[in-house]
């Protein structure tokens, strides 16, 4: 008799634990996710320079690099569903945005040189389905 409780206290030990790992786990990669996200989220709504937006464009490509995102035949990033991060800056009087890569490529010292005390606000932010991270962002330029 002893023993068949002691049994099932150790199970019930056992999956308590188990349950409380994954918990842990859940909440840690909620936290992760958050932090990432939070980089970007700041500058929601927010007029920020050139110089910021630059960043941020660095920081996006760099976090492409890292997790291998694809390319198209154009050299643009194409969306994985999971963690890329694509930002679009559209400029006054310009109907088409530019994509970031577009901008990298010409050379971020340049935008810089023409965009620095130029304003930029972002309040279209969209997230991947799957994972909850931010997909894309939108910045417009709203003073010269």
């Amino acid at each position: 008799m002893k023993k068949t409780i002691f049994a099932m206290v150790a199970i019930f030990l056992i999956i308590l634990a188990s349950q409380s790992m994954v918990l842990i786990g859940i909440q840690s990669n909620n936290k992760k996710l958050q932090q990432i996200n939070s980089e970007y989220e700041y500058y929601l709504n927010r007029e920020i320079y050139g110089t910021e937006l630059t960043t941020l464009i660095n920081k996006a490509i760099d976090n492409n690099e890292k997790r291998e995102v694809s390319k198209d035949e154009n050299g643009f990033y194409i969306g994985n569903q999971t963690d890329s991060i694509l930002i679009q800056v559209q400029m006054l009087n310009i109907e088409e945005p530019y994509q970031m890569e577009k901008i990298y490529s010409l050379g971020t010292e340049q935008f810089i040189t023409l965009f620095n005390s130029s304003y930029f606000q972002s309040d279209e932010i969209t997230y991947h389905q799957k994972t909850g991270r931010i997909a894309t962002i939108l910045f417009k330029q709203v003073k010269e």
